[in-house]
């Protein structure tokens, strides 16, 4: 049973729906999180670098724990500081954190067909000063052609 309702997203659907739409008190807090702009310096790998929360995104940046795996790669998928790195999908910056601190010589190439992920990134650039970065704000595909980007709800980080 759970795995039909997993696999029609029934449980997020209803949780969703049932949370933000009718259950008011969770509403007001969702929405005064969205007001909330908070800037806070992190390190890692002797690195300093900003993170960022603004109108409810970015809360993943601030922890320091995700995706391990791709910090032990990343010394062997970026040999020199003149690279070119392409983040297909970057979302919230997740792995342009991981990349321009330890390789700040890097061309970044952000792509990112949600307009409020990709505004999200062009905050977190210019709060870290990060210069190498192109923020291309579009989907790719093995097909040329235009198509409407689908949300599951206004705030949708994940479409």
């Amino acid at each position: 049973m759970y795995n039909q309702l997993h696999k029609y997203r029934v449980s997020h659907y209803i949780s969703r729906r049932f949370l933000t739409m009718t259950f008011p008190p969770f509403r007001w807090l969702y929405y005064l999180f969205c007001k909330i702009r908070l800037a806070k310096t992190q390190k890692r790998f002797g690195k300093t670098y900003r993170v960022l929360l603004q109108n409810g995104i970015g809360a993943m940046n601030f922890l320091s724990g995700y995706e391990n795996w791709l910090d032990e790669m990343l010394p062997h998928l970026i040999e020199k500081d003149q690279a070119v790195f392409v983040d297909i999908g970057a979302n919230t910056g997740q792995t342009m954190l991981k990349v321009l601190p330890r390789f700040p010589g890097v061309a970044y190439y952000a792509v990112e067909p949600n307009p409020k992920c990709a505004e999200y990134l062009k905050e977190l650039c210019s709060l870290n000063d990060f210069l190498n970065v192109k923020i291309l704000p579009t989907a790719l595909s093995d097909s040329e052609g235009e198509t409407t980007l689908l949300l599951r709800y206004a705030d949708d980080l994940l479409a």
